[in-house]
């Protein structure tokens, strides 16, 4: 198959920023997840705790976040480098902790056997490959493939890349969301949403 396109972060200070953070002492654990068996299906995370994902393309990831850090000692999770880590397929990242960052990711939801190169597919940046059905995935719950579950408190998604989930699910006539925002007092920011109509959905209803 081939590897989806290369997502370039859009602020550069932004991304300096965020190592500059990371880069504090911390005192957490340092995990370092390269391969499809690194991830968990709950990851318990501590103040200062670090998820590094490796460059590379993981399919049908599905991981909940739970526990998280403080205001003075965040949680991180995010690629290295940032925009360098594609999850394609079926995917769900949940964060139901407090203080967890989760920086530098591209969710691709083409299906994993998808040929991008066959001749009656739309490759142009403004459309994207969207003319068929089969390139149009969707995560493993209607939330999205990230979801803020209801009791997540300060959580943060940054410098993170979606496109191509806009397959309908269970009757939904706008297509399957791309995030689910619950919580509070979270935060999403420098991130880009491709080949969606519509890119932000809130609700009350779990899956």
């Amino acid at each position: 198959m081939n590897t989806p396109p290369a997502f370039t972060i859009r602020s550069p200070f932004a991304a300096f920023l965020f190592f500059l953070m990371v880069s504090l002492p911390s005192f957490g654990e340092v995990q370092i997840w390269n391969t499809e068996a690194d991830f968990p299906e709950t990851c318990e995370l501590k103040p200062g705790d670090r998820i590094i994902i490796e460059g590379g393309v993981y399919r049908n990831i599905s991981v909940k976040f739970k526990g998280g850090g403080t205001e003075d000692n965040r949680a991180y999770v995010y690629a290295e480098p940032l925009g360098s880590v594609h999850f394609i397929g079926s995917a769900n990242l949940e964060l139901a902790g407090e203080y967890i960052t989760l920086a530098g990711l591209v969710f691709d939801g083409r299906p994993v056997d998808f040929d991008p190169t066959e001749s009656n597919q739309v490759t142009t940046r403004e459309k994207g490959p969207v003319q068929d059905e089969r390139s149009l995935g969707g995560p493993l719950k209607s939330g999205g493939p990230v979801m803020f579950i209801e009791n997540s408190r300060h959580c943060r998604l940054t410098n993170t890349f979606f496109a191509n989930f806009d397959k309908n699910y269970s009757g939904y006539e706008k297509g399957l969301n791309y995030i689910m925002l619950r919580g509070f007092e979270n935060e999403i920011d420098h991130c880009h949403f491709e080949h969606k109509r519509c890119l932000l959905y809130t609700s009350d209803a779990a899956d």
